[in-house]
């Protein structure tokens, strides 16, 4: 199934909304079933999606109306680079993207020096983060370092569940992919004591238990570094599992 549009004129890619070629098949396989109106409630999507793909002759309608709708609510660049931009509203500025990256390089931007806009102080480059889409500050970020630092401490203030959540997961996740292993003993809680299940190499203990447990139940892993038995007096069998410190 293809859901994608390639322009070569404007090297775009586009994502269509349903699937032209089965659209095609389905329609030349009997004419009188799928008409447009079958074809967009199978497919779930406007009569006029349809009509565009089977009629050029009202897609080129449709296009020349969108062309005409757009032309009218569309002024040149208040920059005066002429570029047709979407009229000046209270949600639009009336400039294009390069002719506000120009502003706003003017006003923060020296040749040797960028102004943070977070302490508005001027510094060399290399007191920015690196931020490639940034043209206009020559890849650099808008906030200097010590700004960026403090932005950071203030975010997980206001998030700190999330932050602590998303840490566990980062660090779970990094473990098993570096392969961070140790050697873990599985044992599941019986009457009056616990039964060995195995050893395994794992990067935690929840991690060795998911490896090994083969049927629900109630599983404790250790790690086997910390794990001593001790045989006590002879004239009995019994074992005492203890953990080092």
């Amino acid at each position: 199934m293809s859901l994608v549009t390639v322009s070569k004129k404007r090297n775009r890619v586009y994502y269509r909304e349903f699937d032209h070629d089965e659209a095609r098949r389905l329609r030349a396989e009997d004419p009188k079933r799928w008409s447009y109106r079958a074809l967009a409630e199978h497919f779930d999507v406007s009569y006029t999606a349809v009509q565009r793909l089977f009629n050029a002759h009202a897609e080129e309608r449709l296009n020349r109306h969108t062309l005409r709708w757009a032309r009218r609510r569309r002024r040149p660049c208040l920059g005066g680079c002429g570029t047709l931009v979407w009229a000046h509203t209270k949600n639009r500025t009336g400039y294009c993207l390069r002719c506000i990256g120009a502003q706003f390089a003017a006003a923060n931007v020296r040749e040797a020096e960028l102004r943070c806009t977070r302490c508005g102080e001027w510094k060399p480059d290399d007191q920015f983060y690196r931020r490639r889409s940034n043209h206009a500050r020559r890849g650099r970020a808008t906030h200097c370092k010590p700004c960026s630092a403090i932005d950071r401490r203030e975010h997980r203030h206001r998030n700190i569940e999330q932050e602590r959540r998303y840490e566990h997961d980062y660090y779970r996740n990094v473990r098993r992919e570096k392969k961070i292993m140790a050697t873990f003993i599985v044992l599941q809680p019986r009457e009056g004591g616990y039964d060995t299940i195995g050893e395994v190499e794992a990067s935690s203990a929840d991690h060795a238990i998911e490896k090994i447990a083969r049927e629900p139940g109630v599983y404790v892993a250790t790690s086997k570094a910390r794990f001593v038995e001790v045989p006590v007096a002879p004239e009995t069998s019994l074992r005492v599992r203890r953990e080092t410190s």
